[in-house]
């Protein structure tokens, strides 16, 4: 058999079959974007949406996991004496509605730091963003308390914060919340490889302290306390909100 031979026995059954189910085909009309599709007969079936409607039920499928999966990772790491604050909370008290509109409106790919004396609700509003930024664009969220990343890093055998898994995932998440900056106790390598390698990856981080009240200060602070390049990491490009007490 020539080689023509071989290749009209491969090919028949295939031409036969696509035959088969061009004859067999119907045009159906999508009920979703009424654009005309040939499907085959399936008995009982008298509307099914077509391939490009089902690709995009698929992809929006696929983005309500992803968004119920960053939800849940940000609410897991969240204190539970924050786990209400949203901006829209009815609990929510605005006690600085210029700041708090400042902050609700700040772009979620730029750093923010929140800065104020204890009391006046910075980790509230830090916490209200961080939730934000997570329902708008399905980021990983992450809340971590430095004392916390200070003390996990102590704690840690090797006693590198490289390889400390909390250092690990403060650095990979999409927003991080890193709370209370300079309340940590030693270990301050942990802080400082996550602000290090967050701004090298471009990722934004919200920070709150109360080691300093105004963007001036807090670059004072932070600068003889961390070094001048770290204060320059926090601040340079940041969205600074400053936060004080109401008048008695």
């Amino acid at each position: 058999m020539s080689n023509r031979d071989d290749l009209e026995v491969v090919l028949a059954p295939t031409d036969r079959g696509r035959d088969v189910w061009e004859q067999a085909a119907t045009n159906r009309m999508c009920p979703r974007c009424k654009r005309s599709y040939s499907a085959p007969p399936m008995p009982g079936v008298t509307h099914m949406l077509c391939d490009e409607c089902m690709a995009a039920d698929e992809s929006a499928r696929r983005d309500r996991e992803r968004d119920a999966r960053a939800t849940r990772h940000v609410l897991v790491t969240i204190p539970p004496r924050y786990a209400w604050a949203t901006f829209d909370a009815p609990e929510f008290a605005v006690r600085d509605p210029v700041a708090t509109d400042r902050l609700r409106a700040a772009s979620a790919d730029r750093g923010i730091v929140v800065l104020g004396p204890s009391g006046v609700g910075k980790t509230t509003l830090a916490v209200c963003k961080l939730r934000q930024c997570v329902a708008q664009n399905g980021s990983l969220g992450m809340f971590v308390d430095v004392r916390r990343l200070a003390r996990a890093a102590r704690q840690h055998p090797l006693g590198s914060s490289s390889e400390v898994p909390l250092v690990a995932e403060s650095i990979r998440a999409d927003v991080l919340l890193l709370d209370d900056l300079g309340e940590e106790r030693g270990a301050d390598d942990a802080v400082l490889d996550v602000i290090r390698d967050r701004h090298a990856q471009d990722r934004p981080t919200i920070v709150t302290s109360g080691h300093a009240l105004t963007m001036r200060s807090g670059i004072e602070v932070f600068g003889q306390r961390y070094g001048d390049g770290i204060a320059r990491r926090l601040f340079q490009g940041a969205v600074v909100i400053e936060l004080r007490l109401p008048p008695p």
